[in-house]
C-alpha cells in the first residue's frame, strides 16, 4: 500500500526506479510494515 500527501508525487523515472517529488512524503508499507520506495516493483 502507499499513501501520497497532498502537494506530492510518486514518480516513476524511465529507468524503472521510483522517486518522490513535492511538499509532503510518501508512506509505503509491505506486509503491513513500513517500507522504503525501493521495495515498489520496477
Amino acid at each position: 500500500m502507499v499513501g501520497v500527501d497532498e502537494q506530492t508525487a510518486l514518480i516513476r523515472d524511465p529507468d524503472g526506479s521510483w522517486r518522490v517529488s513535492g511538499a509532503g512524503t510518501v508512506s509505503v508499507f509491505l506486509d503491513r510494515a513500513p517500507a522504503d520506495v525501493g521495495v515498489l516493483p520496477r
